[in-house]
C-alpha cells in the first residue's frame, strides 16, 4: 500500500455524510446516526456519554448550531432524548426533536412543525451553516428530511432525492418516504 492510501481509522474525520446544498453560501447538511448510541453485549442499546459529547463537539467545530433528531421515542433508551438535548446544548447546539417512526413519514403534527421551520432553515443554509439531521442510522428518515429541505430550496423532489443519494446511496428507504419529499 502506498503512503497516500491508508485503511487506518481517522478519529478526526467527520462521522457523518455531508450533503452540500447548492445555491447557498456553503450551506451543508450532516446526516448521521443517533449520537452516542451503542449496542451492548446484551443486545441492549445505551448512550455512551463520552462518545455523544465528542460527536456534538465535532459537529460544533464544523459549524453546526442546530441539530434535528427524527428518532421515535421507542427507538432509543428511555433517557436518551433528554440526555442528548442536554449534551447538544452544552456544546452550543440547539436540539430539535421531530419524531418519525422508523421507515415512516412525518405525521401531521411533525410535518407541520417541520414546515414552520423551513424559512429559518433556508436562512441558516444561505448563511453557510451546517445543520445536523439524525435518525437511528442517519439513512432513511434523515435522508428523507434532507431531500425535503432541498426540495423546499427549489429542487424538484426527484432532483432532491438524487442529490442526497449521490452522497448516501441507501438514503430514503422506501416509496412512501420518496413520495413525501416536497409534498
Amino acid at each position: 500500500m502506498s503512503d497516500d492510501q491508508s485503511n487506518e481509522f481517522n478519529a478526526d474525520a467527520p462521522a457523518w455524510v455531508t450533503v452540500e446544498v447548492p445555491a447557498t453560501a456553503g450551506g451543508r447538511l450532516a446526516l448521521l446516526g443517533f449520537p452516542g448510541l451503542l449496542m451492548g453485549a446484551d443486545s441492549l442499546s445505551y448512550i455512551d456519554p463520552v462518545e455523544q459529547n465528542e460527536r456534538f463537539d465535532q459537529l460544533y467545530q464544523h459549524g453546526c448550531r442546530r441539530f434535528y433528531s427524527f428518532v421515535h421515542e421507542d427507538d432509543v433508551p428511555a433517557d436518551a432524548l433528554a440526555q442528548t438535548q442536554q449534551t447538544a446544548r452544552q456544546n452550543g447546539i440547539e436540539f430539535c426533536w421531530l419524531p418519525i417512526t422508523d421507515f415512516g413519514i412525518p405525521d401531521a403534527t411533525t410535518a407541520e412543525r417541520w414546515q414552520q421551520q423551513q424559512a429559518d432553515l433556508q436562512t441558516l443554509l444561505q448563511q453557510g451553516q451546517l445543520i445536523g439531521l439524525s435518525c437511528l442510522s442517519g439513512i432513511g428518515r434523515s435522508g428523507m428530511m434532507a431531500a425535503d429541505l432541498l426540495a423546499n430550496a427549489g429542487m424538484t423532489p426527484d432532483q432532491a432525492i438524487a442529490w442526497v443519494r449521490q452522497r448516501l446511496p441507501e438514503a430514503i428507504e422506501n416509496p412512501r418516504q420518496e413520495a413525501w419529499v416536497g409534498s
